[in-house]
């Protein structure tokens, strides 16, 4: 059963990234500039959507991947806001985002650097892995039955997904890609 009688919401951020705002007070390209202040959260979509169903009382874990590297953001932003950490820590860091905002104009400039680089093979893991994390977490919090429930329960066993190595991994591969590994 849900918590506080309202169902556990699950967030899946596959792109997550460290969000890092100096402020200037105008910035001007070429030259040298001292910060007025800086702010480093945990953003993306995902990240975003959960903290604001934890801020509105929802019960909500947040899933997807991390670069090992670098997660503390993400966990000091999930345990300060009452959000469970359900992401899969992965080889590499985190992607950030750095933001310069120019407080003469009230703008902001982004410089959005790139997320995880993995392999097909690493990325087929990390995507078997997800679902099989995913499938646990909703059957131990045996969820409020619904219409849709039992088509995620099948999925979960179609993809093998429902016993973390059992062949999964291979499974969720061959469902993708068809069974001779051609793209479906």
């Amino acid at each position: 059963m849900a918590e506080n009688g309202m169902p556990r919401v699950f967030t899946i951020t596959l792109n997550p990234a460290i969000d890092h705002t100096v402020r200037v007070e105008s910035l001007v390209p070429g030259h040298v500039h001292r910060a007025l202040g800086q702010q480093v959260e945990a953003g993306g979509k995902g990240v975003g959507v959960a903290a604001v169903l934890a801020a509105l009382g929802v019960p909500v874990t947040a899933t997807g991947w991390l670069g090992a590297d670098n997660d503390a953001v993400f966990a000091a932003a999930f345990a300060a806001r009452g959000i469970t950490d359900g992401m899969l820590r992965l080889p590499g860091a985190t992607r950030t985002n750095i933001k310069i905002a120019d407080a003469a104009r009230g703008d902001s400039t982004d410089i959005n650097l790139p997320g995880l680089a993995l392999e097909p093979a690493a990325l087929a893991r990390a995507e078997a892995d997800l679902t099989a994390a995913l499938c646990a977490q909703v059957r131990a919090r045996r969820l409020v039955r619904t219409r849709r429930q039992p088509a995620a329960r099948r999925r979960c066993r179609r993809l093998g997904a429902h016993r973390p190595g059992r062949g999964g991994a291979r499974r969720a591969h061959r469902h993708r890609h068809g069974r001779r590994g051609a793209a479906a």
